[in-house]
């Protein structure tokens, strides 16, 4: 029982701790790009993706659909042109309305503003914004705190059990 609950508490320390970088850095990222210049630039394809995965639950066969908009567009730093995909910064869930309602605010052949990287002008995005980056938090801090529990209860039993 002892090796089993270290694997644990390591394995959801270690997520959490990840978790929470991850929404750090995303934040970080929108935060710098608060202060790129923009290039005048047009979206050259527009669609929400539909992606479908199937797993094994008890034996059953159970399928997750999750959307996903993926915009195209095109634009110029310095005479190179450049084509990016990123619509904001981080990770992102959609619903299918969320994703259908950001595909249709950049419909192809728009004119649109991209903010790119001075240093990377290849390092792109429409909205300069950290999505998903609050539930990343979220999550990250529970996985710690589920992780210490169990980095405590390790320790009891280590130590012989629970206090009387």
């Amino acid at each position: 029982m002892t090796i089993v609950t270290v694997i644990f508490s390591l394995l959801f320390l270690g997520l959490g701790v990840g978790m929470v970088f991850w929404a750090r850095s995303t934040r970080r990222k929108a935060q710098a790009s608060q202060a790129w210049p923009t290039a005048a630039g047009a979206v050259i394809s527009s669609e929400v993706k539909v992606e479908r995965n199937t797993s094994s639950m008890d034996g059953e066969m159970q399928e997750t659909v999750s959307y996903r908009p993926v915009v195209s567009y095109r634009y110029a730093v310095g005479g190179v042109e450049h084509i990016g995909s990123r619509i904001a910064f981080g990770p992102a869930s959609y619903t299918k309305g969320s994703a259908e309602t950001i595909a249709e605010m950049y419909p192809a052949g728009a004119s649109v503003s991209v903010f790119y990287n001075p240093e990377k002008p290849e390092d792109a995005v429409l909205e300069r914004k950290a999505g998903g980056s609050t539930l990343l938090t979220i999550g990250g801090i529970v996985f710690l705190l589920v992780g210490v529990s169990l980095s405590c209860l390790t320790v009891i039993l280590l130590l012989g059990g629970a206090p009387s």
